[in-house]
């Protein structure tokens, strides 16, 4: 029961935030709209964007732009880049506690999975690298986390079917 109070709660927040973004008419950083599958009846860990310039990426389930570190698992798999004062920065997008695995979105082509962070949180993964947001990014459908360091960039990809645009972005 309370797994499904969390769920609904989680919903109601990014049905809010996408409402909010529609009806302020945000955009990027360069000002451009940016759409995004809406939830289908549980939120995705990752779902579908797509950033003018940049294309179609993952964002999470709230618009924000996720991003991944090429020098991130260079040590093999369960060895991070991005620790210490990396995380001020970078926020690994963390499956939910109680969540098994990450759910994701309309259109996410096979590659979603998990990692365990050395202090035990759940990461998820696309095709092997770990996923962040960038706390730069002060809005959904910002990219400003693009290029930093010439490692971290957006996380671009073919969907498998074609998301509903809904403005979500600010």
């Amino acid at each position: 029961m309370v797994q499904v109070k969390r769920r609904r709660l989680r919903i109601a927040a990014v049905v809010a935030v996408s409402l909010a973004a529609t009806l302020a008419g945000c955009g990027n950083s360069a000002g451009h709209p940016v759409t995004v599958a809406p939830p289908e009846g549980t939120v995705a860990a990752v779902r579908i964007g797509h950033l003018p310039g940049l294309g179609t990426v993952l964002v999470d389930q709230l618009g924000f732009t996720v991003y991944r570190d090429s020098s991130d698992l260079t040590g093999g798999i369960g060895t991070f880049a991005c620790v210490g004062a990396c995380l001020q920065v970078w926020s690994p997008l963390s499956v939910p506690p109680g969540d098994l695995a990450p759910v994701p979105g309309p259109g996410v082509p096979h590659g979603v999975g998990v990692v365990s962070r050395p202090d035990g949180a759940s990461q998820v993964t696309y095709n092997g690298s770990p996923l962040y947001t960038y706390r730069g990014d002060a809005a959904p459908g910002q990219d400003h986390g693009q290029g930093i360091d010439a490692t971290w960039s957006v996380v671009k990809v073919h969907p498998t079917s074609t998301p509903v645009p809904v403005s979500a972005n600010g």
